[in-house]
């Protein structure tokens, strides 16, 4: 367990500039090995992940149009596989990196927000896998109900791997705007001012498609 504390927490003491580069590089790497450890038994059962993403589709098949698309889709379905199990560590290892820099109180309550965090990136891609995607899959395969329909496999895999990977994500933003104000790096005013900014560009770039 030791890897996953930072330096400070077992010396108990600053940390210099390079102390932080040195825990941040370690960190990075605890992510990259969970993700390799996620990512080799995703690509040896890469079958049944495509089986699970492909159940929407009812009796649709998926095609590929050139020779490495299989081994290319094989490869994404272990990438976003490994990314799902890897996103909440990553997550953990930014709150613990950044522990330090915080007040007492949200210090306390690392730990819990860390799990919250967790779960509602797994919400998030239980409900899009659930609920979100057949929907959005039924609704999108209905444009085209008078047209001959073949679907590749690749673009296939690759919009329903974001959308998960996007659902659980979004899931998070609540929460991590809240722990962005208790942190005091947002204020309330400045999410105000960047929202009215978000929407003045809105409709200010909205009737470009249509210009192009």
């Amino acid at each position: 367990m030791s890897w996953f504390k930072s330096k400070n927490e077992k010396a108990g003491g600053e940390m210099s500039f390079l102390d932080h580069m040195e825990e941040l590089r370690r960190r990075i790497i605890v992510v990259l090995i969970i993700f390799a450890v996620a990512f080799i038994p995703a690509y040896i059962y890469h079958d049944k992940l495509l089986a699970l993403l492909t159940f929407p589709l009812a009796d649709k098949k998926l095609i590929f149009l050139d020779i490495l698309e299989p081994f290319l889709v094989n490869l994404k379905l272990a990438f976003f596989a490994a990314a799902v199990v890897a996103i909440p560590v990553l997550l953990y290892q930014v709150l613990t990196f950044i522990k330090p820099a915080l007040g007492g109180q949200i210090r306390r309550k690392l730990f819990p927000v860390a799990i919250i965090f967790v779960a509602l990136f797994a919400g998030g891609v239980v409900f899009s896998y659930k609920l979100l995607i057949p929907v959005a899959v039924k609704w999108l395969l209905g444009q085209g109900a008078n047209l001959s329909q073949a679907l590749s496999v690749n673009k296939y895999v690759s919009f329903i791997g974001w959308f998960l990977l996007g659902s659980g994500i979004i899931f998070e933003l609540p929460l991590i705007l809240l722990f962005l104000i208790k942190a005091g790096i947002l204020t309330v005013p400045q999410l105000r001012r960047q929202w009215r900014v978000s929407s003045e560009e809105r409709i200010f770039f909205s009737p470009l498609p249509t210009l192009i």
